[in-house]
């Protein structure tokens, strides 16, 4: 029982790993992850219990594009965007914890929330990396989620607006940026379907 536990908790893990997305953020952009701006992966939520994935603003270059601030993407390179699409798959699959009965359906509301951090060179510059970049969820994600159902869809649009100063862009301009989301279940309703 208890090497099951870890198993499914291994497995949990790679699916989080997996599933992070790469950026890049140097001068005044962030590399986008494809050619149309958007990065997708695959999130299981298992026994119910909260699932982080993360995706870093980093120096390595992707494909897409920099996102930079909407007021500055007529003064910036060709194939700068001012917006990157992030969308991941969530699924809330039976684990041998969570069980669904034969002919019932049980739903949960889901949460969704993110959290931005920001390190310069061993500086937090977490407080400023959060009022400049902003995440905003897509108005179609649902609000609950079926055990067992296939994959739904969160999108989520990430912006960059522009440093009030020199100070502030020296300061974002080599930070590693990380935004966390945790997706976590509410209550849990089981109706039966007979």
């Amino acid at each position: 029982m208890k090497s099951k536990k870890l198993v499914i908790g291994l497995l949990l893990l790679l699916a989080v790993v997996f599933t992070t997305g790469t950026f890049a953020y140097w001068a005044s952009g962030v590399n986008g992850p494809t050619t149309d701006g958007t990065t997708t992966g695959t999130v299981n939520i298992g026994q119910g219990e909260a699932v982080e994935t993360s995706f870093v603003l980093t120096g390595s270059p992707a494909t897409g594009g920099n996102l930079v601030p909407a007021n500055q993407l007529s003064n910036s390179p060709a194939g700068s965007v001012d917006e990157v699409n992030v969308t991941y798959g969530v699924q809330w699959t039976e684990d041998g914890t969570t069980s669904q009965l034969a002919g019932t359906t049980s739903t949960a509301p889901i949460t969704i929330t993110w959290v931005i951090t920001a390190d310069n060179s061993g500086n937090d510059v977490s407080t400023l990396a959060n009022t400049l970049i902003t995440v905003t969820p897509n108005v179609g994600n649902l609000a609950s989620l079926t055990l067992d159902a296939a994959p739904e869809n969160f999108s989520f649009a990430v912006t960059m607006t522009e440093p009030a100063d020199q100070d502030e862009y020296n300061d974002i301009s080599g930070a590693t940026i990380t935004i966390t989301f945790t997706y976590s279940l509410g209550s849990i309703t089981t109706t039966d379907n007979n």
